[in-house]
This record gives C-alpha cells, structure tokens and sequence, in this order.
C-alpha cells in the first residue's frame, strides 16, 4: 500500500499545492533515506566518496558490515534477489558506495575492480519506498569462499576533468572481522 499525507500546521493545504507539497516530501525523504558513512573522502575535483557497507547476497534482511568488518546500524537498502548467479565454492557479496557530485557537476564514468572478484552483476537500487537511489551504487560480486579480504579500487572522471582514483585496501568480507581497512585518494 503506498499512502501520502499532507499535514499544515495552520489550515487547510489549498488543493493546487497538493502536487508540489507532494514532490518536495519526496524529494526530502529521498535524501534522507540515503545514510552517511565514516569512510569517505573527498576528491580534488570536490567529489566526495562514501563507502556504504557490504553484505551477503541477497542482502534482504541481513546484517550489513563496513570495511572493517563492523556492524553497520541500518541496511542502506533491501534486496531480495541475488545480483548474479554464484556457482558452488563461492560467495556472492553485494557492496555499496556514494558518489556525491561537485555543484554542477552533471556525470560521471565509473570503472570498478575488486581483487579477486570471479564475477559481478548489477541492478538499479530503489528505497525502501521504492523510489530510485540515484547517488547510491550497489553491485553483486562474487569471490572464493576462501577469500576473506579483498581490494576496491575506483577511477572515474567528471565531464572534462582528469581521471581520479580511490583505493579501500582490506575489505573485509568477513563480517566481525577487521583486516586493518584504508582507503586511500590517489593523486
């Protein structure tokens, strides 16, 4: 069921506001059902990095972890299919990072590479509305069981300007346990 209020404080909301008290309470739930992260960073260009979490896949109603293997305090999304098929002696992770662009800043290409990665899937991200996260990247990668660390590196360019690249070294894909994460902006 998908219900929305309108509540003024004094009076009656004139009926050709409704659309636009409407739009903006979205636009303010959206931005507000995006969290914060402590491992972030933010780039020459004025572009902040945030790394989300990370958490088996599907994530559903699992537990979400940080780089070092901390418990994250809620789930930045639910997702109840799997981003990509694993095959037997694998597992299958979906990871989770922000890209906030600088102020006019229109687009940006992404290329991402995880060490050891034996596979990965994508899908586009909605609220728990249902309403797209835009800022928020999450994709579905798949490892050996036997692996418990691993390595994220970014590059990406915005318009014009030269290519940046930020480094997570020891992603712990063990939640619970820490492997000394840290992520580091190349310059």
């Amino acid at each position: 069921m998908d219900l929305e209020f309108l509540v003024r404080a004094t009076g009656a909301v004139p009926k050709g506001e409704y659309a636009d008290w409407i739009e903006k309470g979205r636009r303010k739930q959206a931005a507000s059902s995006e969290s914060k992260s402590k491992w972030q960073a933010v780039l020459p260009s004025g572009t902040v990095f945030q790394f989300i979490g990370i958490c088996n896949s599907p994530s559903g109603s699992r537990q979400w972890w940080g780089p070092d293997g901390g418990p994250l305090e809620a789930a930045p999304y639910f997702n109840s299919e799997s981003f990509l098929r694993k095959r037997d002696g694998q597992n299958a992770f979906e990871i989770a990072w922000r890209l906030e662009l600088p102020p006019g800043a229109t687009s940006s290409a992404t290329t991402c590479s995880l060490e050891g990665c034996t596979g990965s899937g994508y899908r586009q991200l909605r609220d728990r509305y249902g309403y797209p996260l835009s800022a928020t990247r999450a994709e579905g990668y798949a490892f050996e069981k036997s692996r418990e660390k691993t390595t994220l590196r970014l590059r990406f360019a915005i318009g014009g300007q030269p290519e940046e690249r930020i480094t997570l070294e020891n992603l712990s894909l063990v939640p619970g346990k820490d492997f000394g994460a840290r992520l580091e902006v190349e310059k």
